[in-house]
C-alpha cells in the first residue's frame, strides 16, 4: 500500500490543484489552445510519474495515458492529437524496454489496490474531463462568439466606407467579399476592372503584389492587390483592396488650386506694382490727349500720336501680365491624365519668370539658357505652377540688397530620356536633415512665408506625368532643381501644331461695304459696348446690355455674328446659348463668346462642351476682327454648301 499511497497520492494532489489553476489561466486571459497544451503536458506528466512508481509497463496507470490523444485532438485539434500519439506510444514501449531489459519500477501494486485505482481514476477522470471540457469549450464558445462580433462589426464598418476588401481562389473567383456590393461573392474579379488591368491581376494571382489605379464613371478607385499562398507557398488567390479616392482626389484638386493661389497671394504687391507702372503713363498720356483735344487749333498732332502710341502699350503691356496670370489661375488645368496635351516648356517658363520677375530682380541676376526643346507631354497650367513655386522658392532663399552678387539661372535642354529644366540658385542651400522632407505635405523650412505644399504639389503634379522631379543643394553654397519631362507623343504634337494654325492671323479680309453683315455685340459693361462698336464700325452693330435683351433681340432679327460676354448677372451666355439653340436650333453656333476668365464650374463645363470661338479678354481690335471675320466665312462656307446641295 505504501506505492499506493505515496507517489499516487503526491500525483493527484499536486495535479488536480494545476489543473484548477488552468481555469484562472484562462480566465486571465491566455488563449483557450495555451491552456488546452498546459493541461494535456501535465496529465501526460502526472500519469508518467505515477505509472513510473507504480511498476512502469506494468502499472495500472499506464492504461490511462492511452485517452491523452483523443483529449489533444478534442481541445487543440488533430494534429496535436498526433503528436500526443507519438508521446505516448514512445513513452509505453520506453517503459516495455526499460521492463525487458530487466530494470524493475520502485513499486508494483496489488490487484486489489490496481482495482481500487482504476475505480478512483476512472471517477476522477471522468468527472475531471467532463467538467474541464465542458469548461474549455463554454470558454472557445464564448471566444467564437467574439470573434464573430468582431468579424461582424468589421464587415458593418467596411461595408459603410469607402472600402471593399476581398480575397479570390487561384482562378479569380471572388470567395470572401467585404463591401457594399455582397451580391459579389463567387464573381470573377475580372468582370470589377477595366481590361487594361487583367495583366497586373493576372500578376497578382501568380505571386506578385500590385497596385493601380482606374476610373469607372465619376468614381476613381485605387486598388491594392496581394497575393495569398497555400502552405508549400505557392500562389493560390488574392486579396484586393479597393479604397474609393473620389472625394479625395476632389480634394487633393482644391489643395492646387489653393496652392496657386497662395502662390500668387504672395505675389499680389508685385504684380500690383508690375501693372501700376504701365497704368500710371497710360493715365498721364489719355489725360494728355483729352487736354490737347480742349484747344483743337493749337493741337499737337505728333505729339498726341505719340502720347496714344504710349498709352497702346502701357495697355498691351497690363494685358500681358494678365493673360500670364491666367495661365496660373484657371481652374480648368489639374493636371490629370484626360487634360494632358503638348506643352512647349519655353513658354510656360515665361510666363513663370513673368509672374515672378519682381520678387527675383532685387535678390539675384537672372540667367535664361533656352535650347530648343520638343514639346512634352503636360498641361500648362500645373507646370506653370511648378516653375512659379520653384522660382518663388529659388528667389526667397536669397536675401535681397546684393542682387549683382547672386544669380538665379534657368536652363532647359533634351536627350533620350525626354527634356530636362534646371533651376539654380546661389541662396541659403537646404541642410541634409531636412532634404529628405521637402516634399512633403505642410513641411515649410520658412514658415513665416510659406504654406508648405508648395514642393508637395510640385512633386505631386510632376509624378502624374511620369516625370521626375529631383533636388541638390548645398549650406551656403545654392540649390538647384531638375525637373525631367517626357516627351510628348506624334498625335498629342499634331494637335498642338494645329492649334496654333487656327489662332487668328490678322490677315483676314474686311467684308466688303456694301454686304454690312448683321452684328449682335452683348456685354453688361456699357463702356465696352461702345469700345467693340467703334472697332467694328465696317459691320451692323446692335448692342445689349443683358442676355434677357439679346434674346428679345434674336428673337425680332437675324443676325449674322453674336459676340456674347460668358458671364452676366442676369442671364449669362449660356442662357443665351440654350434660348438661342431651343428656337433656332444651329443658329447657337453663330456665337462667340467673350470671357474675363471661366471662374465656375457650370461655365469650365459649358466651355469644355461647345466648340464655340472664345475671346479672351482684354483682346485687340485685330484679334477681334478676325475672329468675326472667320465666323462670317465659316457662315459663307456652309451656306454655299446648302445651295449647292439643294
Amino acid at each position: 500500500m505504501e506505492g499506493y499511497f505515496s507517489p499516487t497520492v503526491i500525483a493527484f494532489t499536486i495535479g488536480i490543484p494545476l489543473m484548477a489553476l488552468n481555469g484562472v489561466l484562462l480566465r486571465r486571459g491566455l488563449s483557450p489552445d495555451t491552456v488546452g497544451i498546459i493541461i494535456v503536458v501535465e496529465l501526460m506528466t502526472c500519469l508518467t510519474i505515477m505509472s513510473y512508481y507504480n511498476g512502469g509497463i506494468n502499472s495500472a496507470s499506464i492504461i490511462w495515458m492511452l485517452p491523452l490523444p483523443l483529449m489533444g485532438q478534442f481541445l487543440l485539434g488533430p494534429r496535436f492529437g498526433v503528436v500526443c500519439a507519438l508521446v505516448t506510444v514512445g513513452e509505453v514501449l520506453g517503459f516495455y524496454i526499460l521492463d525487458k531489459q530487466g530494470i524493475a519500477m520502485p513499486t508494483t501494486l496489488s490487484t486489489s489496490e490496481t482495482l481500487q485505482f482504476h475505480v478512483l481514476g476512472a471517477c476522477t477522470s471522468v468527472l475531471f474531463i467532463a467538467g474541464f471540457g465542458w469548461y474549455f469549450d463554454k470558454e472557445r464558445r464564448h471566444a467564437d462568439t467574439l470573434t464573430r462580433g468582431s468579424e461582424e462589426r468589421l464587415r458593418m464598418v467596411v461595408a459603410n466606407a469607402e472600402v471593399t476588401l476581398f480575397s479570390t481562389d487561384r482562378n479569380g473567383t471572388i470567395t470572401l467579399f467585404a463591401g457594399k456590393e455582397p451580391a459579389a461573392l463567387h464573381s470573377s474579379i475580372f468582370e470589377f476592372f477595366p481590361s487594361s488591368e487583367a495583366g497586373l491581376i493576372h500578376e497578382a494571382l501568380n505571386g506578385t503584389s500590385c497596385k493601380f489605379s482606374v476610373d469607372i464613371g465619376d468614381r476613381s478607385l485605387e486598388a491594392w492587390l496581394a497575393p495569398t499562398t497555400d502552405n508549400s507557398g505557392a500562389p493560390n488567390g488574392a486579396t484586393c483592396l479597393v479604397v474609393d479616392a473620389t472625394h479625395r482626389k476632389a480634394m487633393e484638386a482644391q489643395i492646387l488650386q489653393s496652392e496657386r493661389m497662395a502662390s500668387l497671394g504672395t505675389l499680389a504687391a508685385a504684380v500690383g506694382h508690375e501693372i501700376n507702372n504701365p497704368l500710371a503713363y497710360i493715365l498721364s498720356n489719355m489725360e494728355f490727349v483729352l487736354n490737347e483735344l480742349t484747344h483743337p487749333v493749337a493741337m499737337d498732332l505728333p505729339a498726341l500720336r505719340s502720347a496714344l502710341v504710349d498709352a497702346q502699350e502701357g495697355a498691351q503691356q497690363i494685358r500681358r501680365i494678365v493673360g500670364e496670370l491666367r495661365v496660373f489661375t484657371r481652374p480648368d488645368q489639374t493636371g490629370e491624365r484626360r487634360d494632358l496635351g503638348a506643352v512647349d516648356v519655353r513658354g510656360v517658363l515665361n510666363s513663370a519668370i513673368a509672374v515672378a520677375a519682381h520678387e527675383m530682380h532685387h535678390r539675384a541676376v537672372l540667367v535664361t539658357d533656352f535650347a530648343d526643346t520638343p514639346p512634352v507631354i503636360g498641361s500648362a497650367g500645373p507646370l506653370g505652377q511648378v516653375f512659379l513655386n520653384i522660382l518663388i522658392n529659388a528667389a526667397q532663399a536669397i536675401a535681397p540688397g546684393a542682387h549683382l552678387e547672386n544669380e538665379i539661372r534657368i536652363t532647359t535642354r533634351h536627350d533620350a530620356r525626354g527634356v530636362v529644366i534646371e533651376i539654380s540658385d546661389t541662396g541659403i542651400g537646404i541642410d541634409p536633415e531636412h532634404l529628405s522632407r521637402i516634399y512633403d505635405p505642410f513641411y515649410t523650412t520658412k514658415p513665416a512665408v510659406g504654406t508648405g505644399l508648395g514642393l508637395s504639389t510640385s512633386h505631386r503634379i510632376i509624378e502624374s506625368l511620369n516625370g521626375r522631379i529631383e533636388v541638390e543643394s548645398r549650406p551656403n553654397v545654392g540649390s538647384c532643381f531638375r525637373v525631367l519631362l517626357p516627351l510628348a507623343d506624334a498625335q498629342a504634337v499634331s494637335a498642338m501644331q494645329a492649334a496654333s494654325e487656327a489662332t487668328p492671323s490678322a490677315n483676314v479680309a474686311p467684308p466688303k461695304p456694301d454686304t454690312m453683315p448683321s452684328i449682335l455685340v452683348v456685354d453688361d459693361v456699357p463702356a465696352l459696348l461702345k469700345s467693340i462698336s467703334r472697332m467694328l464700325r465696317a459691320y451692323e452693330v446692335t448692342t445689349a446690355t443683358s442676355g434677357r435683351q439679346a434674346l428679345k433681340l434674336l428673337s425680332e432679327k437675324h443676325f449674322d455674328v453674336i459676340l456674347c460676354d460668358l458671364m452676366m448677372p442676369d442671364q449669362t451666355g449660356i442662357d443665351v446659348y440654350e434660348g438661342l439653340r431651343a428656337s433656332s436650333p444651329g443658329d447657337e453656333l453663330r456665337i462667340i463668346f467673350m470671357t474675363g476668365g471661366v471662374h465656375t464650374e457650370q461655365a469650365k463645363s459649358f466651355m469644355l462642351g461647345v466648340v464655340n470661338t472664345r475671346l479672351d479678354k482684354p483682346f485687340s481690335p485685330a484679334e477681334l476682327r478676325d475672329a468675326v471675320a472667320q465666323r462670317l466665312a465659316a457662315a459663307a462656307t456652309v451656306n454655299d454648301a446648302s445651295t449647292i446641295s439643294g
